[in-house]
C-alpha cells in the first residue's frame, strides 16, 4: 500500500482508494507490558478495550457497520514482543 495526497493519487494509473479515518487507543488505567490486563474485567480482556476505538473510529469516517463489508485489523502487540 502506498499513501498519498489525493492530489497525487489522480497521477496514477490505478483507481485511488481513500482512507477515510483511522484510530488507535487502549482503556485509560491500565499499564504496558506484561501486567497490562491484571484486574481487566472480562469484556475489556475480550475486545482488547475495542469498543472505545471503534466508536472514535465509526464517528470520523461518517460510516456504521453495516456500510462495510471487509475490515482488516492488526494488533501490534503481538508482533512486538
Amino acid at each position: 500500500m502506498v499513501v498519498t495526497s489525493a492530489a497525487r493519487a489522480r497521477d496514477l494509473r490505478r483507481r485511488p482508494i481513500e482512507i477515510l479515518a483511522s484510530a488507535q487507543g487502549a482503556l485509560a488505567g491500565y499499564g504496558w507490558g506484561p501486567f497490562a490486563n491484571v484486574n481487566m474485567d472480562d469484556d475489556h480482556y475480550a475486545s482488547g478495550g475495542a469498543a472505545g476505538v471503534a466508536r472514535r473510529l465509526w464517528a470520523k469516517a461518517g460510516l456504521g457497520p453495516t456500510d462495510v463489508d471487509v475490515a482488516q485489523i492488526y494488533d501490534t502487540s503481538a508482533a512486538s514482543s
